[in-house]
Formats: structure tokens, sequence, C-alpha cells
């Protein structure tokens, strides 16, 4: 098994023989949260790393124009396959660092695992790469202990303990940063 997140490889094979314990099966609650109390007005939104696409169904029906991305053939097959037929378009097979965005192409990005799965060393190129494709929204993503936060993107990700932070503790409404 390769032991490199930075690789397609890495998640092909943990999708192929299941090995996936970041899947909550489902959408965490602090999301669903968070799309009940706020709900879209056709923003365009990124989620990043999808994995098996129920954010984008989530996000789809609270109103907003919704895309995902992840470079795992695998995961992106049981995105499609779970997912809306009428989303299924919108669940891209690529790598977010050199799919071929307009700049300014979403409102945001959501992330639940993305950042944390890949290597400290990319934090740098992932708040470039936040800041070309969003349109100043910055980042909102759902921590591991299940809240969803807004959080800038340039601070957060150049802080690892900000940014993979266990404790946050609240649904948030835009422009919160977490607390550690």
């Amino acid at each position: 098994m390769p032991t490199h997140s930075e690789h397609p490889d890495f998640w092909d094979s943990r999708y192929l023989a299941d090995r996936t314990p970041w899947d909550l099966g489902g959408v965490p609650g602090a999301l669903k949260r968070y799309l009940a109390a706020h709900p879209g007005r056709g923003e365009r939104v990124l989620i990043l790393g999808c994995g098996s696409g129920y954010e984008i169904v989530a996000f789809t029906q609270a109103g907003h124009e919704a895309y995902a991305i992840d470079f795992s053939r695998p995961a992106v097959a049981r995105a499609r396959h779970q997912a809306e037929a009428a989303l299924a378009a919108r669940i891209i097979e690529g790598d977010f660092f050199t799919h071929d965005f307009a700049p300014a192409s979403f409102d945001f990005i959501y992330e639940r695992t993305f950042l944390c799965a890949l290597p400290v060393a990319w934090r740098a190129r992932i708040v470039q790469r936040v800041a070309t494709v969003a349109a100043g929204a910055g980042v909102r993503g759902c921590r591991s202990r299940g809240a969803l936060a807004s959080f800038n993107a340039a601070e957060s990700y150049s802080k690892p303990e900000v940014a993979c932070s266990a404790s946050i503790s609240s649904v948030k409404p835009p422009k919160v940063r977490p607390t550690a």
C-alpha cells in the first residue's frame, strides 16, 4: 500500500480496500446544522478532497451551486454513485493544485479532511491556490470534533495547530476563526 498522501495511489488503495475511517457515512452534524441555519443563495462552493461526496449533495440541497474535486479515481466513482445523477458532472476527478479553475471561481471553499491529509510543507501551496480560486471569502471547514467554522486561509493554513485544531466547539457564521 502506498505511503505518501500526496499521491493518488495512496488514496486509491484505501478506497479500493474500503479502509476509509474518516468516512462518516454521511454529512457531519455540524455541517447539517450550519446549512439549516445559513441556507445558500446560489453561492458557488468547492469541496476539496470530496471522498464519498456526501457534502456536495448537502450543499446543493441547501441552495448552493456545489462542485467537488478529488484526485482518487475510486473516491470520485463512489461520490458519483451516491450523489444525485445531476451532480455527477460537478464531481471532478482531478488535482486541486493543477485543475484549470478560473480565478475567483468560487465564493468559498469547504474542506473537512483535505488539509490534515497533506504534508505540512504544502501549506503555502494550499494558501496560494485557495487565494486564486476563492473569491475572497476563504474556507469553511468541519474539524475533528465536528464543529463548522470559517477561517482565514492564509492564517489558518500556515499554522497547523490552528488548522488541525481538535477543539473547535461551536458552529459560527462566516468570519469566525477556530480557537485552540
